[in-house]
């Protein structure tokens, strides 16, 4: 995975894989926070919305520095349903 490229590319690379894993593991805290908790927590769900699209944003940032160009196509047109889930989600709730 980081043995192709210049080293500033497999540095790019490294640093959105411990982003995305960070992302990942706040994505997995609200959602069990949200689940198991009462009412009062159903605001989580937007922020959930959001930080999926800007995990799939730095995928596509990722793909895109590979040259994997269609599945860096696929995963922007994720990012942007994730956005707009994320907003109209926001919209409602408040």
């Amino acid at each position: 995975m980081y043995f192709s490229g210049t080293k500033k590319q497999k540095r790019l690379r490294m640093i959105l894989d411990i982003i995305n894993t960070v992302i990942g593991i706040a994505i997995i805290v609200l959602t069990i926070v949200a689940f198991n908790a009462d009412d009062g927590y159903i605001v989580y769900f937007p922020y959930m919305f959001l930080l999926g699209g800007t995990m799939n944003l730095l995928a596509a940032i990722k793909n895109y520095t590979q040259r994997k160009i269609a599945v860096g196509i696929t995963m922007s047109v994720t990012t942007v349903i994730f956005f707009v889930a994320g907003i109209v989600t926001l919209v409602s709730i408040h």
